[in-house]
């Protein structure tokens, strides 16, 4: 009796310790529901939008946020340190009851779009993954030490789950019976004839002999033989496996694929995403565009074939080439003979908008615009890649033969009219940079600024256009100052005449000037290009080009060569030579010829 009077005392008091502490509201909102989040100290809970509590801080859990994703019902998830100090999660549905205690590493909610079933893997590191359903009921524990658990499919409102351990594959009811024993290489899979099935590492599928009834019943069982005969080939399908190791230290798997049209590929996977590379050892698909799921698709009529793909639970296709023609949300894809499209339920089919052509290349219905194709000039369909072949190419011609260049370099921006492949900009930069280098600003900034509004997030282009502009207003002041200071020289060159005169001076208010004279002036000025220095020079930006006396090229400083677009050729302004083109060498003011006088 005592020690229940004590710990009556000691939950008192801990509740009197917390509300004594100060107790923050942060408002939260979501998809339309809004609720406080309340927190004292390392403690979080929640109230509703009137104040009323949902989770308590007396539950003492560290963290709590409210989770509403499409096609899983909302629920808080929330964490609680244990006994050693580790926090571990769990899940409260909106009115705060507890479904699933927080013992947990990680807890994952997952959907099926198809049947509107929804679940919650679980995952303890030393045990293995588990399943619960939406209102907490556990039907796979954790402690079976699986080391993965997926939802197959739900068929007359019976659910069913592929289980993996040790590398074997398996399937359970929705009680979380072993139904199927952990036998096969691979995953499993359940059909529309309420069959289970296999499929193999070249995708083909192999019924296994057991399949259910309309009411859940199982029958037969699976086969024993075909289990031999695909652990066999699954052996043999692994040791043609490669590996490739990167820079980094990690290794790639390399997984040679033939498919039924007799098109070959390499799979690449580096244990988290996949990709693909051709026989030729190019990697058209990389890993870094995070695909969960790749696979090869084709369909009997159609000239080639497709990989369908998963990214961040979003469903797309791409072509041979790696272009992405869909990414889209929820839908399922299908590939037909004529084009793509997709459903929502498996039972109503929409037209995507996407055809394909007679040699099975795909473009838009409205536009139509080819995938990852243009045509050329002849009218024949070209791979975009050949673009950045277009670039390389005007690139390698030299600087001299610059209307070559931009030839070129404007037939990409013709190709690629409104930017949807990526190269307009940069063929629209590159010609920028190519008047810039020969100082017509005018154009640069022309260039500069076609190539920012096609691509305002292109901050090369955006940096050029501030170089042009400011090079231009260099020049203008340069000109400015020029002429000034020629005025300037004029102005004293008419006052000295007059000055040294001889004869009559102004007559009447005619103005006309009546006297003759002899006299010259002796008032000469000071050259306004080098400013007296008598060294190749100039006044304003382009003082920077000028040898300042060395006779040497300021363009390539003095190495003969500039290097441009990743690339060394041979200067554009000396031509090689390394000679100063303004002083011809002799490193003197070409307007003075080296007087410093005007």
């Amino acid at each position: 009796m005592r020690k229940i009077f004590l710990l009556f005392l000691s939950f008192v008091f801990s509740g009197l310790s917390i509300l004594a502490q100060n107790i923050e509201k942060e408002l939260q909102s979501d998809r339309g529901y809004s609720w406080y989040k309340i927190s004292s100290g390392l403690l979080e809970g929640a109230e509703d939008i009137s104040g009323k509590t949902i989770i308590p801080l007396s539950r003492e859990y560290t963290w709590v946020s409210y989770i509403n994703r499409t096609g899983i019902e909302p629920y808080f998830k929330i964490k609680k340190k244990d006994n050693r100090g580790m926090e571990k999660e769990g899940v409260c549905d909106v009115q705060g009851k507890e479904i699933i205690p927080p013992r947990y590493d990680m807890i994952t909610p997952f959907s099926n779009n198809n049947d509107g079933f929804s679940y919650f893997v679980v995952y303890i590191t030393k045990s293995g993954q588990g399943i619960f359903d939406r209102t907490g009921k556990e039907i796979i524990p954790s402690s079976r030490n699986y080391s993965s658990v997926g939802y197959m499919g739900g068929k007359n409102k019976f659910s069913w789950y592929d289980i993996e351990s040790n590398g074997k594959h398996g399937a359970c009811d929705a009680q979380g019976k072993e139904i199927i024993p952990l036998v096969f290489p691979r995953v499993l899979f359940l059909g529309n004839d309420n069959k289970f099935y296999y499929s193999d590492d070249n995708s083909e599928q192999h019924y296994i002999g057991v399949s259910f009834d309309e009411k859940g019943n199982v029958n037969g069982s699976y086969n024993q033989s075909l289990v031999d005969e695909m652990t066999i080939k699954h052996q043999e399908y692994k040791n043609k496996i490669e590996y490739i190791e990167t820079n980094n230290g990690n290794k790639i798997r390399k997984t040679l694929k033939t498919e039924k049209d007799g098109y070959k590929w390499y799979q690449l996977y580096d244990d988290n995403y996949y990709g693909a590379m051709d026989m030729e050892g190019k990697t058209f698909i990389p890993l870094d565009r995070n695909y969960k799921f790749l696979m090869y698709s084709v369909v009997n009529g159609n000239k080639r074939g497709y990989f369908s793909f998963e990214k961040e639970r979003k469903n797309g296709v791409c072509d041979l080439t790696g272009t992405e023609i869909i990414l889209t949300t929820n839908s399922i894809i299908y590939m037909v003979p004529d084009g793509f499209k997709y459903s929502y339920t498996n039972t109503s089919y929409f037209n995507y908008g996407i055809l394909l052509d007679e040699n099975g290349w795909a473009y838009s219905s409205t536009t139509k615009r080819y995938y990852g194709k243009f045509r050329d000039s002849n009218g024949e369909l070209r791979d975009v890649s050949s673009l950045q072949d277009m670039l390389v190419q005007a690139n390698n011609i030299p600087n001299s033969e610059i209307n070559k260049k931009i030839d070129i370099l404007k037939q990409i921006i013709n190709y690629d009219n409104d930017g949807a492949y990526g190269y307009k900009p940069v063929a629209l930069n590159n010609i920028g940079v190519l008047y810039y280098n020969i100082g017509d600003y005018n154009n640069a900034k022309t260039y500069f600024q076609w190539a920012v509004n096609t691509a305002p997030a292109y901050t090369e282009a955006q940096n050029n256009l501030n170089l042009a502009k400011n090079a231009k207003r260099s020049e203008t002041i340069g000109n400015l100052r020029n002429l000034l200071n020629a005025f300037s020289g004029a102005l004293g060159t008419m006052q000295g005449n007059q000055s040294e005169a001889s004869g009559t001076g102004y007559q009447n208010e005619s103005g006309s000037y009546g006297g003759t004279g002899s006299g010259t002036s002796s008032s000469e000025r000071v050259c306004p290009s080098c400013g007296g220095s008598k060294k190749c020079s100039t006044q304003g930006w382009a003082d920077k080009y000028r040898c300042h006396g060395s006779g040497k090229c300021q363009h390539c400083n003095n190495t003969g060569s500039q290097r441009n677009y990743g690339r060394d050729n041979v200067c554009s302004t000396c031509r090689g030579n390394r000679v100063c083109t303004y002083c011809k060498g002799t490193g003197l003011c070409s307007t003075c010829n080296g007087t410093g006088r005007r």
